[in-house]
């Protein structure tokens, strides 16, 4: 076997190690991450898939540059019958010119739920075959001095340093924007308007129903007061063949509950608790909410959604 064979044989060693790697690294860091929905978690959702549609054409252009290269190698080497050099350099190529589709596809997706992370692992995937194949053309076919081949080693090492620093980032900030994310899902639960005598005992029973979901509260109240808030809340109303006002409820009425129950009181005396989410019962710090009410048919599926986070 051949020096650039064997050479070859490690490079294609360490494309693998860097895949199972980067994997590896997003399962022990946070292995939630690649189940988590980018848009659904995003501050911003527009300005999220403006980032994405983005890479996506940064993927479609180094697919491109990949075609370009495997053009140039098929013409470079077209009067010889065989060589491995022509083999590798195609092999590299046609590896970045399929990684960078398949990230391009990854991005493209992203509506459906497919993870920005697996974009970017066959993009710089891809970056990382095409860097090979450079140092196949340097190495075995320009007989490039030390020198040079020390400057393209270096660069290949930033390279990767960069490429693993910047799934790291990813990662970091998927941890801070979770963090400060307060998710709920009630279900089995009716859910109540405002405007009646009784709205101080639907308030506790919904305070009462939201704090049992909650495991770290006093930690969401430290991360949330103070702040400014955006709220997302879904109410599901079931379709009850018997009592047509259960399902003919105003959204900003049941909305009106909810509200309440977020500030450290309740009502206007400051008798009752709320959830303390909200300091000293500013409810001007609350400055974006989405709401949306659905009928549902199975009674179990009655209940509410809701996430809190800090508005930006």
């Amino acid at each position: 076997m051949s020096a650039l064979e064997t050479q070859s044989q490690w490079w294609l060693v360490a494309l693998l190690v860097y895949f199972a790697g980067i994997f590896l690294l997003a399962m022990l860091r946070a292995s939630k991450y690649l189940k988590s929905e980018p848009l659904k978690i995003a501050k911003n959702p527009e300005h999220a898939l403006a980032q994405f549609q983005y890479k996506e054409q940064e993927s479609n252009v180094l697919t491109g540059f990949a075609l370009v290269a495997i053009i140039f190698i098929i013409t470079f080497f077209k009067d010889d019958t065989y060589s491995i050099a022509r083999e590798l350099l195609l092999a590299f190529f046609s590896l970045a010119f399929v990684f960078e589709i398949i990230s391009s596809l990854f991005y493209r997706m992203i509506n459906r739920g497919i993870h920005g992370f697996l974009g970017s692992l066959f993009q710089y995937g891809g970056v990382l075959s095409m860097i090979m194949g450079f140092g196949t053309f340097m190495f075995q076919i320009m007989n490039w001095s030390f020198y040079l081949n020390s400057i393209y080693l270096v660069g290949l090492f930033a390279v990767t340093i960069l490429i693993c620093k910047g799934f790291l980032d990813q990662i970091t900030n998927w941890e801070v924007i979770t963090s400060t994310i307060l998710k709920i899902s009630i279900r089995g639960f009716t859910p109540k308007t405002f405007g009646t005598k009784d709205n101080i005992a639907r308030k506790i029973e919904l305070r009462d129903m939201i704090r049992s979901k909650i495991d770290n509260l006093a930690d969401m109240q430290s991360k949330f007061r103070g702040k400014r808030l955006s709220i997302n809340a879904d109410f599901y109303l079931y379709d009850d063949p018997n009592d047509a006002g259960r399902s003919n409820k105003d959204l900003d009425n049941l909305l009106k509950i909810l509200c309440d129950v977020l500030p450290e009181h309740m009502d206007r005396g400051r008798q009752q608790a709320g959830l303390g989410l909200i300091e000293n019962d500013r409810d001007d710090l609350i400055f974006k909410i989405n709401c949306k009410k659905e009928i549902v048919l199975e009674q179990s599926q009655e209940g509410i959604d809701i996430e809190i986070s800090e508005y930006s």
